[in-house]
Order: C-alpha cells, then structure tokens, then sequence
C-alpha cells in the first residue's frame, strides 16, 4: 500500500509538473505577456532619454516653484506680512505670464506623441498601437510590446487637463481650490500608474518603485497645500519633492540604461536594488538642503535692497499692504522699493490706497490683473 502510494504521488506530483512546465510560458516569463507574433516577454524596455528628458523638465518646474515660493516668502518675512502660496507662478512678463500653464500643456502633448509615434518612426509600425493589427499571429489582441508605452501615455491628459484649467482659471472666476484640485489630480493619476508599473528584475523593480513613491510625495504636498495655501513649508516641500522626482527619474536612465558596471553586471544588480534606497534618501536630503539655501541667498539679497522692485512687486498682494512709488515719495529711493518697505496692512491706509497699490504691482510686474480664485480665496 505505501509503494502504491508512492508510486502515487510521484505520478502525481510528475503530472502536475508537467502542466506547470506546459503553463510556463503563459504564466512564468514576463506574467504571460506576448508580443504581436506570439513570443513571451513582449513589453518594450526603457530608454536613457526616455528618462532624462522628462526628469529635467520636472526639475526645471520645481526649481521654478522654488524660486518663487522662497522669493516670496523672503519677502513676506522681510516686511511682517502674510506668505500666500499660488496654484501657479506667473511669468513676469505680460506677453508669456501664462508660461508655466501652456507648457503643463504642450509639453506633455510632446511626450505623448513620441511615446506613441515619434520615438519610433525608424521601425516597421511606427505607431505603438494597443491592438495587435492585421498579419500578426495574434491580431485582435492586445499588443504586449507597446503596452509601456501606453501606460507612460496614459498619465499625460491629466497633466494636459491641469495645465487647461490654470488657463481658464486666468479668463474665468472658477471656484475656490479648482486649480489646486486639478494640479493635484495629474500627479496622483501618474503615481498610480506607476505603482502598478511592471517590472521584474530586482534593481528595475526597486528604483521605479522608488519612483512612484517619490510621485507620491509631490502628491501629499498638493494635497497639503490645497489646505495650508500660507505655509511656507507646505510650499517649499512641493517644489523641493517635484525636483527630487526628476532628479530620481533621471538618476534611474543613469542606472539603468548606461552601461555602468556597478548598476547593469549581473553579480552587483541585486547589490543595486539594496544600495538604490540609499541614493534615494541622499538625494532628497541634498535637494532640501539646497531649497534651504535658495531661501537664505534671496532673504540676504532681499534685506540688501539687490531684489528689483518688479519682483518684490509680485510677491506682495495689495490687500495686505500699501507700496510706496518711489519717485512720488521724497523720502523714499528707488533702493527703499528693492529692499519692500512696505506698510503693513495695519497702516493708516484707505481701502483706495490698496487698490492703488494692487494696481502699482501689477504695472511693475508688467502683468494684467486677471481673476485668480484660490489666492482669493486662500
């Protein structure tokens, strides 16, 4: 009975091996993943400047928000007033003011379309389709090697979305925190995406996860922010976190797609996946430090009277305080406006007065005042 038994389980156990190793390929290499011509492990790979490109643009932005957050908050500080924080930063210029929001929109518009098309008009089907076409093994069915490509696609139009509504919001009064809410909305739709990004080897695996998290974390400061529109720190951890995440992204096309030895060999790229947490964590460090110290160079050069007036001039709302112009005042110099000798709003001022002064800074900075919502509203 006990060889029977045996001899049972054996054939038992030979059985269910074999239907493991005849299933393999539909579950074991790449999770059953196929090309459109039938073979395993479809899904396309990454590229350096896939990676690079995008990285930079996102530390642009956030150097960007930087500059801004901490001029303003240099300046508030500097003359007792109330830091308020904008869902965008308007570009002191009258003719490109609406900078940052068109390129939330174009730049994405680009991506999407290299993702799907221009990055690949050297192959035989230059368009990424999401169905297998006609004279494939498996036309009808979804096309495994384009699939990166369009789950990266897939977190632009929010992006795109973000960028329309910060253009209204410029022409239309919309309702209190829209802007914020929609800003918030792209980066958590891509944080998504990419926590349930695949990826199967070690090091892959951990620096993208990496990625998501760092998504996440300029997620939590949007988030923050549509709360606490005049903290300084809620604002410096968004611009600091939106650097870092492109920071990240680029540090991951170094990694992964340069051929360096430490990062690709086969024998250190599971000493990689542990060592990668700690280049995370040390860039993040570095990056807040160096958003610190932005803020402390714009405070000196602020208290010095070196900031020009036209930027002193945006980061002052003309409900808090009364700007005095310089040339109608005999004891006030051009370097008095630089430095923000501004009177509080607790000045002997009339209502007149600030809007004077609401309209002074509008001239210096050469903008037209225009409906924006949130700051209205906080």
């Amino acid at each position: 009975m006990a060889d029977m038994d045996t001899s049972a389980s054996t054939t038992m156990h030979g059985a269910d091996h074999e239907h493991a190793h005849a299933s393999a390929p539909a579950h074991g290499h790449d999770h059953g993943m196929f090309d459109c011509a039938g073979n395993p492990g479809g899904h396309g790979g990454g590229s350096l400047i896939g990676h690079i490109a995008p990285g930079s643009l996102f530390i642009v932005w956030g150097v960007w928000w930087a500059y801004n957050v901490c001029l303003r908050a240099a300046v508030t500080a500097t003359n007792r007033l109330t830091f308020s924080s904008a869902p965008f930063y308007r570009f002191p210029s009258k003719r490109f003011q609406l900078l940052e929001p068109c390129l939330k929109i174009v730049a994405p518009m680009i991506a999407l379309s290299m993702e799907l098309f221009l990055d690949h008009l050297s192959e035989a089907r230059p368009y990424q389709s999401l169905y297998c076409p006609k004279g494939t093994k498996l036309v009808g069915e979804f096309a495994g090697e384009n699939v990166n490509n369009w789950q990266h696609a897939a977190s632009y139009p929010a992006v795109i979305a973000s960028g329309c509504v910060d253009v209204l919001s410029h022409y239309v009064e919309l309702p209190p925190g829209v802007t914020r809410a929609f800003s918030s909305m792209w980066i958590g739709i891509m944080a998504f995406l990419m926590f349930v990004h695949e990826k199967h080897e070690a090091l892959d695996k951990m620096a993208h996860w990496l990625l998501a998290v760092s998504m996440l974390l300029v997620f939590a400061f949007q988030v923050l922010e549509m709360q606490h529109t005049k903290s300084v720190v809620v604002s410096m951890g968004k611009a600091a976190s939106t650097i870092f995440l492109g920071a990240w992204l680029a540090e991951i096309g170094v990694m992964m797609y340069t051929g360096a030895v430490e990062w690709t060999s086969g024998t250190s790229r599971g000493v990689g996946a542990m060592l990668a947490p700690i280049f995370f964590c040390m860039l993040f460090l570095t990056i807040c430090l160096g958003v610190l110290c932005l803020y402390v160079m714009l405070a000196a050069l602020q208290r010095r009277g070196l900031v020009p007036g036209a930027m002193v001039a945006s980061c002052v709302d003309g409900d808090d305080m009364v700007m005095m112009d310089a040339p109608n005042h005999p004891q006030r110099s051009d370097r008095d406006v630089r430095r923000g000798m501004l009177h509080h709003k607790n000045s002997n001022v009339t209502k007149q007065d600030r809007i004077n002064a609401a309209e002074l800074g509008g001239l210096m900075m050469g903008t037209e005042r225009s409906f924006d919502s949130d700051s209205a509203h906080g």
